[in-house]
């Protein structure tokens, strides 16, 4: 749904009125959903975009992971970001 969302608003959905698009997606290897849902979107919209669908414009999307030390104790911080 995500990736639904993301690709949507970019496509020009008034030019195709009776049209059904299907866009099947294979994940090979995963690292995280966030990981996965950016790639996907990414890749979509190049396909969309190769297909000679018209589209607005190519959907970008980042997931960035950080791994951050508070202290010099054992106190460690996880903190992943998406878009």
């Amino acid at each position: 749904m995500a990736v639904y969302q993301a690709i949507v608003s970019s496509v020009r959905l008034e030019l195709l009125p009776k049209a059904t698009i299907d866009v099947y997606i294979t994940v090979i290897e995963a690292d995280g959903i966030e990981a996965v849902i950016s790639s996907a979107s990414v890749a979509v919209s190049a396909a969309l975009a190769d297909a000679g669908i018209e589209i607005l414009g190519l959907v970008m999307s980042c997931s960035a992971v950080g791994f951050f030390c508070v202290d010099d104790t054992d106190t460690y911080f996880f903190m992943m970001l998406s878009q």
